[in-house]
């Protein structure tokens, strides 16, 4: 199955309101994305945007499997603790 993390952010039969909010944090990810070293940024546009598997990736980067997946790992925490300092500061 492939990942897509504007699926993630989608949902069917949304209303204006949602689509709104939807757009807002599917430009919150591209600014965290953007923001991620540069290493951590191509794993996850490789991953998500691209479509390739990790092996793929590897084979890209000139790096081994378990270290993308590493990367992968690391990147999404990233991307996690950016969304949720924006959560924390726009509820204040």
């Amino acid at each position: 199955e492939e990942a897509n993390l504007e699926e993630v952010l989608r949902a069917p039969g949304e209303d204006p309101s949602e689509s709104a909010e939807r757009r807002e944090m599917e430009e919150l990810l591209m600014e965290a994305i953007r923001s991620l070293p540069e290493r951590h940024r191509e794993v996850i546009v490789l991953y998500y945007y691209e479509g390739l598997t990790l092996k793929e990736i590897g084979e890209v980067l000139g790096v081994s499997d378990s270290r993308v997946s590493q990367l992968h790992s690391e990147a999404l925490l990233r991307l996690r603790a950016k969304i949720r300092r924006y959560m924390v500061t726009e509820a204040m």
